[in-house]
């Protein structure tokens, strides 16, 4: 087996495409069939969609596939732009650079507004809203995903992947010659810490921003 790029599980079936447009398709884990993607091409992602898996390459429109095998472009896909595709049960949404794309069925794809200036590099999606994060401490949010308000993250460092779990969205990032980690908000709910490399019992110097969602609460604090 050659170098895989991303796996994706569903439908009683995990799928792991590889440099080349080789992708392996297994039951099990342990028994794996080999085909080829109907491409060749760097690929960036795969996810389960809600009837397809869902391809992201280099250079290519989002691709879909209903078993893991062949895949064929989305016929309503801009081309080459997106990089990352996030999906939370109903709504796809695409980062593009600074552009957001969103979907209802993976082939038909609208431009949205983002507000951001900067490129975006992750997005998730929490119990009430959709939140990107980018360069320069870029964070938009969208209770939609169709309309997108840049917000105040109180710090300047790059932000490569955020997610949400426990009533917290957590946003991790790369520390640029800055030492004062500023907070997302006034109200003293940002926890602030590093995460560093995994070896030998250590962590990397990396800045990790969480925000704490109040309970029972439809909104973000300081995000208002």
């Amino acid at each position: 087996m050659t170098e895989a790029t991303s796996m994706a599980f569903g439908n009683g079936r995990y799928v792991m495409p590889g440099i080349g447009g080789k992708v392996w398709t297994s039951p099990d884990t342990t028994h794996w069939n080999t085909n080829y993607s109907g491409f060749r091409g760097t690929i960036y992602q795969i996810l389960r969609g809600a009837s397809n898996y869902v391809l992201v390459a280099a250079d290519q429109p989002i691709l879909l596939s209903s078993d893991g095998n062949q895949f064929v472009p989305a016929s309503g896909s801009p081309v080459g732009s997106i990089g990352r595709v996030t999906f939370d049960g109903t709504n796809y949404v695409g980062l593009a650079g600074a552009d957001i794309y969103t979907s209802t069925d993976a082939t038909n794809w609208v431009l949205r507004t983002s507000n951001s200036s900067q490129q975006l590099n992750g997005v998730c999606h929490g119990p009430t809203r959709w939140v990107a994060v980018g360069g320069g401490g870029t964070v938009v949010t969208s209770p939609n995903s169709l309309a997108w308000t840049l917000r105040a993250s109180g710090t300047a460092n790059h932000l490569s992947a955020v997610a949400f779990g426990n009533n917290i969205y957590v946003a991790v990032g790369i520390k640029r010659h800055d030492h004062n980690l500023a907070r997302w908000n006034s109200l003293g709910r940002t926890i602030l810490g590093y995460l560093g490399k995994i070896s030998s019992g250590s962590l990397p110097q990396q800045p990790v921003h969480r925000h704490r969602r109040k309970r029972h609460d439809s909104y973000l604090p300081g995000w208002d």
